[in-house]
């Protein structure tokens, strides 16, 4: 229970700002749902492609994770394409970048 409750004090800390009916949810439940991705190499040619994928993950998860290579090669315009492909999940993001 120990665990538990410092890794909610940590979601709290991040979200404090955040004063949502979902936040609230989250808070309160027991379990948090967490959706984790990885190894996305966004490049130009899947614009477009990624929404369904975070869009269902919002909807199964709380949380989601993204595990490294996000993009290809790193380049702006990949970043910039991710970004707008995760507009559709509509919970918090934890990025991890690289390996």
């Amino acid at each position: 229970m120990t665990r538990y409750k410092s890794c909610m004090a940590a979601i709290g800390e991040v979200y404090a700002l955040d004063t949502s009916p979902r936040k609230r949810d989250l808070m309160t439940h027991e379990k948090i749902r967490l959706a984790a991705i990885g190894d996305l190499h966004c490049t130009k040619s899947t614009a477009g492609t990624l929404r369904p994928l975070f869009r269902q993950a919002a909807e199964a998860a709380d949380i989601l994770l993204l595990c490294g290579d996000l993009t290809d090669y790193g380049l702006p315009d990949e970043a910039s394409i991710l970004v707008d492909e995760l507009g559709a999940a509509r919970i918090p993001i934890i990025a991890v970048l690289g390996n």
